[in-house]
Formats: C-alpha cells, sequence, structure tokens
C-alpha cells in the first residue's frame, strides 16, 4: 500500500491577476493607528498592491501599463 503524504491533495493556485506577484513579499512597519486599519481591512493584499502601484507610478519610479487590470486610472 503507498503511503499518502499530507500534501498529496493540493492543487496549484489560480493568479490573481494576469501579472506576475514577486517570489518575496515587501514588508515595513508602519504607525500602529493605521496598521489596525489595514489589517481590519477585508482585501488588505490587493488593496496594499492598488496603493504601492499607484504610489509608484505618481512618483515615475514605474510607467503606467495601458494593456494592464485596472490600468484605467490616470
Amino acid at each position: 500500500m503507498k503511503k499518502r503524504n499530507k500534501l498529496d491533495n493540493l492543487q496549484p493556485i489560480k493568479p490573481l491577476r494576469e501579472v506576475a506577484l514577486a517570489e518575496t513579499p515587501l514588508c515595513c512597519k508602519i504607525d500602529r493607528d493605521i496598521d489596525a486599519i489595514i489589517r481590519a481591512m477585508p482585501e488588505r493584499s490587493a488593496w496594499l498592491r492598488e496603493a504601492i502601484e499607484t504610489a509608484a507610478i505618481e512618483q515615475g519610479l514605474v510607467s503606467l501599463k495601458k494593456d494592464t487590470p485596472g490600468s484605467d486610472r490616470a
């Protein structure tokens, strides 16, 4: 009888969006009040990605790509 591994039933995760995400997460400490508010958000990871992406575009670190989802912001 073949011994089953606990992980045998895992399936690949579908990508959240068409753009590939970085292998490792960004981490930083922020003000406690802001941290509490963000952690209470239902979709905080998506919100944080959007906030960082928007700031990077506004500060000229990256250009706005017209063909990516969510690129309707100007």
